[in-house]
């Protein structure tokens, strides 16, 4: 896993693309990825800050402004915010938090939504305080994959 996603870092960087790394502080450093997502169970935001290099991102979930707070006081860059909307995704997601929490999270820390996102709803989240979005099922459910990712990329570079 370290040495593709090495291979993935030296692939994407000219472009000027990051790489995060969800959940897994060890592939990232040794893949000299530019950051890791932290999940809810994965290692507290303030140790990986502790360890992890200067210019390091940090990105932790959350359900709300609260936690985006928390993440913040333990050095965290961005959250990740979700499920916004009902997702297929993952099984025994909590319920949707809805624009309103997003509006609220997003003036705390930069914030992804994730959850439920999909092409037609790329508008609505940005408008509402999003810095960027997390997607799946809305590229992999597509007919044509890699159109639906460039016109999910397109919507959000243009809000």
């Amino acid at each position: 896993m370290a040495a593709w996603t090495a291979a993935l870092v030296a692939a994407v960087r000219p472009l000027g693309t990051r790489v995060i790394v969800n959940d897994r502080l060890d592939i990232a450093l040794m893949a000299d990825a530019d950051g890791v997502h932290l999940g809810a169970e994965d290692l507290p935001v303030d140790a990986v800050r502790f360890l992890a290099p200067e210019g390091f991102l940090i990105g932790a979930t959350c359900r709300g402004p609260e936690g985006a707070r928390a993440a913040r006081a333990q050095g965290a860059d961005y959250v990740g915010l979700g499920p916004v909307y009902r997702s297929t995704t993952k099984a025994d997601l909590p319920d949707p938090v809805g624009l309103d929490v997003l509006a609220q999270t997003s003036r705390v820390l930069p914030t992804i939504a994730i959850g439920g996102v999909t092409v037609d709803r790329v508008p609505d989240v940005m408008a509402a305080g999003a810095y960027g979005v997390a997607v799946v099922a809305a590229v992999w459910q597509a007919s044509d994959p890699p159109r639906v990712a460039k016109e999910i990329a397109d919507l959000v570079h243009v809000a």
